[in-house]
């Protein structure tokens, strides 16, 4: 999760679908007249996504904080994606201390493809309550399963790369199993305090055009690499995509392509009390 340079460039995945959702809800979201507005990006790893597309829907007057669990991923984003009205900040969503940290909130809190790593899903949630002032507004952009997850349990039980991958259920979706992801999350949401406007799942589809390309989608998430020696690394990447291709029902390879069927989820949240 530390390889900024890499991500920022093999994520178009996560570029499409984080454009898609902005384009989709924005335009219910409601703005200060004045445009005034204080933002919050929760996870927004190398930056592409905060500086390119988020922060061109913000009114000209509002600022953007971005905060990623991740220093690298900060260090990273502030040289790359340095701007007068955003700030990045190493802090973790699970900080104990987030609204002593913004006292003053936010009118808009906005995180995408972060929140699937956070198993602790009540304390993320109710962080974000608090962050927002009354009438805020939460756009979440998460998975909700992916054959990623799938694949990560199978090395896991891979002799080879069981010893790297034991903890693997700390790096899968909390919804990744469920029957009823939408309702087990619009509970959630509904327990800690917010109005939800939306909360759905939505089938995504995406292709790579090839095994390079894939590769480089994969080292730039997986969490274990970093803990597989260096000179395992081809032959660890090999056998993951052997697992991946096991998937017939997720993953489909055409022509030198790959396609990968996940889940993702939109959701549209309101704080409406003090």
């Amino acid at each position: 999760m530390n390889r900024a340079k890499l991500y920022s460039s093999a994520s178009e995945m996560q570029h499409r679908d984080a454009a898609e959702a902005l384009s989709r809800h924005v335009g219910s979201m409601t703005w200060l007249d004045d445009g005034s507005e204080s933002v919050l990006d929760v996870g927004c790893g190398s930056g592409e996504v905060t500086r390119r597309l988020l922060l061109p829907v913000v009114p000209a007057t509002g600022r953007v904080v971005a905060v990623d669990a991740s220093e690298s991923m900060i260090r990273f984003a502030s040289v790359r994606h340095r701007h007068p009205r955003l700030c990045f900040r190493a802090i973790d969503i699970l900080d104990p201390d987030m609204r002593g940290k913004f006292p003053l909130g936010f009118r808009k809190v906005f995180s995408f493809f972060c929140l699937h790593w956070v198993r602790e899903q009540r304390i993320a949630m109710k962080n974000i309550y608090d962050l927002l002032v009354p009438g805020g507004e939460a756009l979440l952009v998460f998975l909700a399963s992916s054959p990623i997850f799938d694949v990560y349990q199978q090395m896991a039980a891979v002799s080879r790369w069981s010893k790297y991958t034991k903890d693997y259920e700390n790096y899968i979706s909390p919804y990744h199993h469920s029957k009823t992801p939408s309702q087990d999350l619009k509970t959630l949401l509904s327990d800690v305090g917010f109005h939800v406007a939306y909360c759905e799942t939505r089938e995504r589809i995406f292709v790579f055009d090839g095994l390079p390309q894939l590769k480089d989608a994969i080292k730039a998430v997986n969490p274990f690499l970093d803990r597989v020696p260096k000179d395992m690394h081809e032959d660890y990447l090999s056998d993951f995509l052997h697992e991946s291709k096991k998937l017939k029902a997720k993953v489909q390879i055409s022509n030198g392509k790959l396609s990968t069927k996940y889940e993702l989820f939109e959701v549209l949240v309101k704080r409406v009390k003090q």
